[in-house]
């Protein structure tokens, strides 16, 4: 029985997942995802499960791989082109026989729905983003951590050594000797690589994985978060980063680009932008100061309205005021 293994580089802050023999271990993968920055895999998770997380069981789990190879502005849609990860999610996302498993599937679905609610706090609470929490939760969740250990394996009296001398890892990967799903030709070009030690994780079913990517963005230190725009979680070393890091150079504009551009569009049709228009006529007629106290103004209304701060309901309340003082005699 084939056993799926998730990789976790702290040195090279990278991961990668693949699946093995039952009696090889992860230097003879039948196959390796691609190397990517930690958090893509925990991300592209949940975005390509997003449609059973918002309807639950009214989707198949499965079902929800037709979105795997939409390349987006998300972060995770750096991944979109890896046929090797897209067929990994597919083994775990179904009940395929194939693998060995811990959970039912029905357990499977109910304890993907506890795992969302502990992201979801931590995407608020940035103080729950640590591996003591982590353990809390899993302990009284009446989940289990995934099984883990370190790779190489080192004497106890050489320990010191290990910990400062590293190298890259480079498996021999065995696709000839064993077709596991048809493989595409085209495969992901990342710059990244695994490093030694390793911190090994035995995957059983997409909890294992959910759990396991969780585990090294909390031990990088990083922070998770949901776009402003695409509605993604993503991760990032950045705890007040409200938008997705666009990694995908196939995609010219990120979330951010893509949101403040949505903005201005939204903004030149509002009724806001044309009171603001009539309004600057009227102050550029007047003295330069007062119409530049009156830019400098609406520029921080605006800037509010960008970091939730303010609405444009109050903003327009404002604009109102202005024009209350441009009728007074």
């Amino acid at each position: 029985m084939n056993k799926i293994y998730y990789l976790h580089s702290e040195q090279g802050s990278c991961e990668a997942i693949c699946i093995c023999e039952e009696n090889r271990n992860i230097e003879n993968p039948l196959v390796i995802s691609a190397v990517y920055p930690v958090g893509i895999i925990f991300s592209k998770i949940l975005h390509t499960l997003k449609p059973w997380i918002e309807n639950p069981y009214k989707v198949s789990m499965q079902e929800t791989l037709k979105g795997f190879s939409d390349e987006d502005s998300s972060f995770p849609s750096v991944s979109c082109k890896d046929d090797v990860l897209k067929s990994i999610f597919n083994v775990l996302l179904s009940e395929d026989k194939s693998i060995q498993r811990i959970r039912t599937y029905d357990e499977i679905q109910s304890s993907i729905t506890v795992c969302m609610s502990y992201i979801n706090l931590c995407c608020n609470e940035k103080e729950l983003e640590k591996m003591r929490v982590l353990d809390m939760f899993i302990s009284s969740s009446g989940l289990s951590h995934p099984s883990k250990s370190i790779y190489p394996e080192v004497d106890v009296m050489e320990i010191g050594s290990a910990i400062t001398e590293h190298f890259a890892f480079k498996p021999n990967v065995g696709y000839k000797s064993k077709r596991l799903f048809t493989i595409a030709t085209e495969k992901t070009v990342t710059n990244n690589k695994l490093v030694t030690p390793l911190t090994v994780y035995e995957i059983g079913d997409i909890v294992d994985l959910i759990l396991a990517s969780l585990s090294a963005v909390f031990s990088q230190g990083y922070s998770m978060g949901i776009c402003r725009f695409c509605k993604t979680y993503f991760v990032s070393y950045d705890k007040k980063r409200k938008y997705c890091e666009n990694l995908n150079k196939n995609i010219k504009m990120g979330c951010y680009e893509s949101a403040n551009k949505k903005r201005i569009s939204d903004k030149r049709a509002s009724q806001s932008q044309r009171m603001y228009n009539s309004l600057r006529e009227m102050y550029s007629r007047k003295s330069g100061e007062e119409y530049e106290k009156f830019k400098k103004e609406s520029k921080e209304w605006n800037r509010k309205i960008r970091d939730n701060e303010a609405t444009e309901e109050e903003y327009v309340t404002w604009l109102k005021s202005k024009y209350a003082r441009k009728y007074k005699k």
